[in-house]
């Protein structure tokens, strides 16, 4: 199963800097240098920050519906905020866990490497 298929269905939080939005597709460049599509209702209202986070459920492979948006501002670290996510991620794979896990158990780790990101 790919990592695009096991979140089938799931609500994700995607955290990037806004590239595109052309009143279907939002695209944003994520911590990792990958691309999001997130899909947007004709609606949707862009945020002006540059970075931004959506919230939204994953409907097919690479295709977010968005449900809401968060203004990050101009000048939110992606660098500091993949390495938190890395660090999270190793955490958990180390004791054999998966990116579902109760993240609560790293909180010390995160916080300190999350106090970059403000």
């Amino acid at each position: 199963m790919s990592n695009e298929d096991r979140y089938q269905n799931m609500i994700v939080s995607i955290v990037g800097k806004q590239l595109s939005n052309d009143g279907q597709t939002l695209t944003l460049e994520t911590g990792d240098n990958a691309t999001a599509k997130i899909t947007i209702d004709p609606s949707y209202e862009a945020d002006p920050s540059t970075f931004i986070e959506v919230m939204g459920c994953v409907t097919e492979k690479g295709v977010v519906q968005h449900f809401v948006t968060r203004p990050l501002g101009d000048a939110f670290d992606m660098g500091a905020y993949n390495e938190v996510i890395e660090l999270m991620v190793s955490k958990q794979s180390a004791r054999g866990g998966s990116a579902r896990g109760d993240i609560g158990r790293f909180s010390d780790d995160i916080y300190s490497n999350m106090s970059r990101l403000l």
